[in-house]
């Protein structure tokens, strides 16, 4: 069981956000720095809202992670091999579908338009998915589009349904 639960994290981004706003307003970037706590808080909550907290080798062995078939190959080629598991947890790399700036900005749009907890949590069940991706996958992939969410960002991989 995690100590972090999505609906005591809430109040936590809401004030990194509004002091994300606030260091806009004095002129810093989110480049700069403004907006990194409500990126980590937003990333945390949403692991936690949707797989329970579950991530790095916790998440890379699940057998019920969302991944790609070459994701999933290469694990099972790698667990068959007996390869160690320092390893095998190389084989496969954690992707956030909705890129993690990108979904913190959608999150602070939620709350700064008046959303409840309850309502940003929903957003989050519908929209926050991870993926296992091979290495040359996820280089494919950010090389293509790190930033911005957008429907096809996982275009040409073939994905496990599970």
């Amino acid at each position: 069981m995690s100590k972090y639960k999505p609906e005591e994290m809430m109040p936590v981004f809401r004030h990194f956000w509004q002091a994300r706003n606030e260091a806009l307003e004095l002129g810093f970037t989110d480049n700069g720095g403004a907006i990194h706590s409500a990126e980590r808080i937003a990333e945390m909550m949403a692991r936690h809202h949707v797989y329970g907290g579950r991530f790095g080798a916790g998440y890379k062995l699940a057998e019920d992670a969302h991944c790609s078939v070459a994701a999933r190959d290469a694990r099972q080629a790698a667990i068959e091999a007996g390869t160690p598991r320092k390893d095998l947890l190389k084989t496969v790399e954690i992707e956030h579908v909705l890129p993690v700036r990108a979904m913190t900005r959608e999150i602070g749009a939620l709350v700064d338009a008046g959303a409840t907890d309850a309502e940003v949590l929903d957003w989050l069940s519908t929209n926050f998915r991870m993926v296992l991706l091979t290495p040359d996958e996820r280089k494919a992939v950010d090389a293509r589009n790190r930033s911005e969410i957008c429907p096809d960002r996982l275009a040409g991989i073939d994905l496990h349904s599970i």
